[in-house]
């Protein structure tokens, strides 16, 4: 019984871990993981430790510092540490499309006091690879400009492309075209992966 229960009742669902859909669906590999579970990223995390170590893959999930502590019972301080345990490159980006690569805890401080306790929320951005994506292209993204400039990507070794465009509700959003080094806005069809 968590805090969402006593509000809302019990509901009971089956739940696998990351791992564990990784290994029943026979992926033999795993380029992006996107993760939005208001809260719960840490456990998510936690629970895709092997396909994380195996594959390497780039990671975004959205952090909302309020229900990290509220639903996860976790400090974003926690989170941070250990997504940056696993990743070399950590960036986070905010509503502005502001990118701030994370290189110490004393950047992920900032990033918090910035941010406060309150329902703010930011995407973060892992890799093995530099994270290339700058606060210009992706407020030049938001603009309306041109995607083409974005084609830099994050990996070029990958081939990965993050664009940004403005979602119906104000909220940003961010598509990954894998291996195709092209950015997509939605509703556009084509081999769009994720969004967060």
């Amino acid at each position: 019984m968590g805090l969402l229960s006593e509000e809302l009742g019990d509901v009971s669902v089956p739940v696998v871990t990351v791992d564990e859909a990784v290994d029943t669906l026979g992926l033999d590999h795993v380029d992006f993981i996107k993760i939005d579970v208001e809260g719960g990223e840490l456990g998510v995390l936690q629970g895709a430790v092997n396909t994380l170590q195996r594959d390497r893959p780039l990671l975004v999930f959205e952090m909302n510092v309020f229900c990290l502590w509220r639903y996860g019972r976790t400090l974003p301080q926690d989170l941070f540490a250990w997504v940056r345990e696993r990743y070399p490159h950590t960036a986070v980006i905010d509503s502005e499309a502001v990118v701030t690569h994370v290189e110490s805890d004393a950047t992920v401080n900032h990033i918090l006091h910035l941010f406060g306790t309150g329902a703010n929320v930011m995407d973060v951005v892992a890799s093995h690879e530099p994270i290339r994506i700058t606060t210009n292209e992706l407020q030049a993204a938001r603009r309306g400009s041109s995607h083409k400039s974005l084609n830099r990507g994050i990996s070029r070794d990958e081939g990965l492309a993050l664009a940004q465009t403005r979602g119906e509700n104000g909220a940003n959003r961010f598509f990954v075209d894998e291996r195709k080094g092209n950015s997509r806005v939605p509703g556009e069809r084509g081999t769009v992966r994720s969004s967060i």
